[in-house]
């Protein structure tokens, strides 16, 4: 129903799709998009359900990360959330600025970062992929590990906020993926 209209308009026609098919009546997954019904972190974090880790792989990064997880942990009840993330590296380092904050989760617990134990294409610059995992459900999508991209945002003075729009696949597992991300890494951040 989001993308039919959009492929007819461009005059691609609807693709041949390969593997699973999901389709409408399919409750292991639902289709989550920034402009219809509650935002994806209000599904994937239900503020009533206690969420322990919650893995994330991005390319992206709030240039305040511990700030943008605060955040996150407090506009969903989630005081207790660890987070693990698998960060793209540019040139060996993640694309955030390095603040004190970040040491303080880093040395609670409350953060990790770890690599991708999935091998990178030879072709590829980047991997663009971003996932957002739970013991019990995994998006995948196009939210980045930031305010916009997480549509966290409140709406400022003039009533709009700077979220992004955005959309994905949210859907139900329960494995942690764990097997796909490797033990600890120091980070290597920017100066802030």
């Amino acid at each position: 129903a989001f993308f039919k209209p959009l492929l007819e308009v461009s005059q691609n026609g609807m693709p041949r799709w390969t593997g699973k098919k999901y389709w409408g009546t399919d409750e292991s997954w639902e289709f989550v998009h920034s402009l219809a019904g509650r935002p994806f972190l209000e599904r994937l974090l239900p503020a009533d359900v206690a969420v322990r880790k919650l893995t994330v792989w991005s390319p992206y990064f709030s240039g305040d990360l511990a700030g943008f997880l605060d955040k996150l942990r407090s506009t969903r009840n989630q005081p207790g959330l660890s987070v693990q993330i698998v960060p793209d590296l540019l040139d060996g380092r993640v694309r955030t600025s390095w603040r004190d904050a970040i040491e303080l989760q880093l040395q609670s617990g409350r953060l990790s970062f770890h690599p991708n134990k999935v091998e990178r294409h030879a072709n590829s610059e980047m991997c663009h992929a971003k996932i957002w995992v739970t013991a019990t459900q995994m998006a995948v999508g196009s939210w980045n590990c930031t305010g916009p991209g997480s549509n966290i945002l409140v709406p400022g003075p003039d009533g709009f906020s700077d979220n992004n729009i955005e959309a994905g696949m949210l859907l139900g597992q329960t494995s942690s993926l764990g097997g796909l991300i490797g033990d600890k890494i120091a980070a290597q951040l920017p100066a802030a």
